[in-house]
C-alpha cells in the first residue's frame, strides 16, 4: 500500500495520470461531438428533403388549380352560350305567338347542347 502512495508522490506519475485523464476526456468529448454533428447533418438532410417534397407538391397543386380554373372558364362559357341559345329561341317563340311546338321546334331544342 505504501508503494502506491510513494508512486503518487512522484510528480512524473501524477503528470502522466493527469495527461491520461485529459486525453480520455478530450477523446470522449470529440467522440460525442462527432456523433452530435452527424446527427445534426442527418436531421438537416431530412428537413431539406421534406422541404423539396413540399415545394414539389405546391407546384403540382398550382398546376392542378390552373387546370381546374381553365376548365371552369370553358364550362362557364359553354353555359353562357347555351343560355343565350335558349333565350333566343324563347324570344322567337314569343314572336311567333304559338304555344304548341312543331316537329322543327322539338328538333331545334334537341340540338341545343
Amino acid at each position: 500500500m505504501t508503494w502506491i502512495l510513494s508512486l503518487f508522490s512522484n510528480w512524473r506519475v501524477i503528470l502522466a495520470c493527469a495527461g491520461f485523464a485529459f486525453l480520455l476526456a478530450s477523446h470522449t468529448f470529440a467522440y460525442w461531438k462527432g456523433h452530435w454533428i452527424a446527427s445534426q447533418a442527418c436531421q438537416t438532410a431530412a428537413l431539406e428533403a421534406e422541404n423539396a417534397n413540399l415545394k414539389r407538391d405546391i407546384e403540382i397543386n398550382k398546376k392542378a388549380l390552373e387546370t381546374a380554373v381553365q376548365r371552369a372558364q370553358v364550362r362557364d362559357a359553354q353555359a353562357i352560350t347555351l343560355e343565350q341559345k335558349v333565350e333566343d329561341y324563347e324570344a322567337q317563340l314569343e314572336d311567333a305567338g304559338t304555344c304548341v311546338l312543331s316537329a322543327a321546334d322539338a328538333q331545334r331544342l334537341q340540338e341545343i347542347r
